[in-house]
């Protein structure tokens, strides 16, 4: 556990997480991993024993007389928070090499909450003001340190999280869904994807249980000197050069 003035910090492992939402009656939690999708109840009543346990031995759970059990106030107000959040930003990013990694953020008036999930242990920052929550969304993103400008734009890319890794793995098949699709100047946008680092999706979901939809999405992509944007304003997605700037102020649109 890490305090100062505008952060504080708290972990808490996937089996503690599914004792509290037990002992809440929450039937559902939206982790970045979407791991309990996955979970048979057999894995889920060993892992709510298992966490039983730990928050005894971490003395975030007690006994309480007459009353079962007493949690401490910060774990509970954790899982509650994002258990009944009617909605969160997800952040989603791909590398190159196939590597993927999601971090969630919600929002509470003028506070901020950054959840990602290392292996089983969930790490819960919760950050003063929303200044602070950007700032940590644009060092998750991992933008090149000093941008640089460029005049290039990519035009027609269909489906932008699905084409880039499909084009990075398989060139030949880019190529063809280009050509299939019409897109002018296959070869300038083909040479353009080879050089990209990663692709990631900034989305703002409606949590509604295992029917979430999404309700705004801005993608982003880079190579190790600069940064891409999906063009709102072109009927298909098309990418115009980003300032971290922009990005910031577009992290600020999502958060409302």
């Amino acid at each position: 556990m890490n305090q100062d003035a505008n952060v504080f910090t708290f972990d808490l492992s996937r089996a503690e997480l599914y004792w509290l939402a037990g002992a809440f009656g929450i039937v559902s939690l939206p982790l970045p991993d979407n791991a309990s999708l996955r979970i048979s109840p057999v894995q889920q009543d060993s892992l709510q024993k298992d966490g039983h346990a730990s928050l005894l031995t971490r003395g975030l759970l007690r006994p309480s007389p007459g009353f079962g059990w007493q949690v401490e106030r910060l774990p509970a107000a954790l899982v509650q928070w994002i258990a009944s959040a009617p909605s969160l930003v997800r952040l989603e990013r791909i590398a190159r090499d196939g590597t993927t990694r999601r971090a969630h953020l919600f929002t509470s008036g003028e506070q901020g909450l950054f959840l990602k999930m290392d292996g089983d242990a969930a790490h819960f920052v919760i950050y003063k003001s929303l200044s602070f929550l950007r700032e940590a969304a644009l060092r998750w993103l991992s933008l090149p340190q000093k941008m640089k400008s460029t005049a290039v734009k990519v035009q027609a890319l269909p489906q932008p999280l699905i084409f880039l890794p499909a084009a990075w793995k398989d060139p030949q098949l880019a190529a063809r869904i280009l050509e299939e699709r019409g897109a002018k100047a296959s070869k300038t946008t083909l040479n353009w994807v080879s050089k990209l680092e990663w692709a990631a999706a900034l989305s703002l979901v409606k949590l509604n249980g295992r029917s979430n939809s999404i309700l705004r999405q801005f993608v982003l992509c880079s190579d190790e000197k600069s940064a891409w944007g999906e063009d709102e304003e072109e009927a298909t997605a098309s990418f115009v050069p980003m300032t971290m700037r922009r990005i910031d102020v577009k992290i600020a649109e999502i958060l409302k």
